[in-house]
């Protein structure tokens, strides 16, 4: 087995390989960047027949897993020889953490199965039919190791951006073990089921560094088409602003759309100081980022005129939501948030209806998505050309 950079080297070089092609079928099909997104991040197991997991674990076979500690006949999970494999490796460890958390599951009942969401598959019946028939199995495990095992040991290892958990099912009477592992649940919903001897030779330090690179390599893929597919679309968008030419006969989604683009485009010109990320609204909360960052930056750049407010929303659909809404010359402009982990988002309003929808399917014809990134920069710079901008009354 090559050290891991000489592995990732070859391995990354042969998804890049794919990514014009790729692209050009996504333009055939004619998807939207939405169903672009789903399609590059969607789970491996989602996608294709995950049964084979001799053919998948093969990539990960060592002659000692580095984190299996044996002393006096005793099994337990090594925190810094884990550590060690990992610097071994180069990778950076200030990334790195590992928790171990012990629970007796004496007279308790296996969890119940967590119900198959079918629209993940996108219509991949094969792919649906193979992963409910390893979720039968893999409940049916579950249910004969609560019969026999007596506690389980969950070993949590975050590295970057992945999280792997392993679960240790403690059998009595003896120091062996049954073990459920989750490697990346970004990447694979299922988990690995193996026994004592299985575990020994997995090498965990290597596929937790796969694992953290394919999920950043995703990403990168996901943003390699959104700018090839935006800049397909800029036939009403320039990096200055709107073609207004046209204007009145488009639709509210092509509106939307010459928006988006705009904004994506200041979005990506500006610098990291003016990126407010999704994150940063959830720390600082939307108030806090109003006052000491988006009202700021807007009378620094002139825009004396726009007022700023905070609402909050009822839905019997989304419950209560936090709202910016910014006023400016008669039109206005809203801003808010959506937590749908690992699908969290920034949505913008660009002509902020006085009366809201409460649907969620109505309200999507009013928002953009700008899934976690926005510059201050693009919300200043739309909010100088709103006015320009004829909307239909609402």
């Amino acid at each position: 087995m090559p050290d891991f950079r000489t592995y990732w080297q070859q391995k990354e070089a042969k998804l890049r390989e794919n990514w014009d092609a790729r692209y050009k079928s996504f333009i055939a099909k004619h998807c939207s960047l939405e169903e672009i997104r789903e399609t590059v991040l969607r789970p491996a197991d989602y996608a294709w027949n995950f049964a084979d997991q001799e053919s998948f674990l093969s990539t990960y076979f060592t002659a000692a897993n580095p984190m299996a500690e044996w002393h006096e006949g005793q099994f337990s999970f090594s925190e810094s020889a884990l550590r060690q494999a990992l610097e071994s490796e180069e990778a950076d460890v200030q990334t790195f953490k590992m928790e171990v958390e012990r629970i007796s599951i004496r007279g308790m009942e296996a969890p119940k199965p967590k119900p198959i969401d079918a629209k993940a598959y996108n219509g991949n019946g094969d792919a649906l039919d193979a992963v409910r028939e390893m979720e039968r199995r893999y409940h049916a495990w579950l249910e004969q190791r609560y019969k026999v095992c007596v506690a389980v040991e969950t070993v949590t290892i975050t590295y970057r951006q992945a999280m792997m958990t392993i679960k240790r099912y403690v059998l009595p009477d003896t120091p062996l073990g049954y073990y459920e592992i989750h490697p990346c649940k970004l990447l694979i919903q299922l988990p690995l089921l193996m026994e004592e001897t299985g575990f020994m030779t997995l090498d965990v330090p290597f596929m937790l560094m796969d694992m953290a690179a394919e999920w950043e390599l995703r990403n990168e893929e996901f943003r390699y088409y959104a700018k090839q597919l935006k800049i397909r679309q800029m036939e009403y968008v320039t990096t200055d602003g709107i073609n207004l030419e046209g204007w009145d006969e488009l639709s509210r989604e092509e509106r939307l759309k010459c928006i988006e683009l705009f904004m994506w485009f200041s979005t990506e010109a500006a610098s990291e100081a003016d990126r407010i990320d999704y994150w940063y609204w959830v720390r600082r909360n939307m108030i806090h980022v109003m006052k000491y960052d988006l009202i700021p930056y807007l009378r620094k750049a002139g825009m004396k005129e726009v007022t700023c407010s905070h609402l909050e929303e009822t839905s019997k659909y989304q419950g209560t939501g936090e709202v910016i809404v910014m006023e400016y010359q008669g039109h206005r402009a809203a801003i808010t948030w959506k937590d749908d982990f690992p699908r969290s988002s920034i949505h913008f309003y660009p002509n902020y209806p006085w009366t809201i929808p409460t649907s969620p399917d109505e309200r999507k014809g009013h928002y953009i998505d700008f899934h976690q990134v926005l510059a201050l920069s693009a919300i200043a710079e739309y909010l100088k050309l709103m006015p320009t901008l004829q909307w239909e009354a609402e």
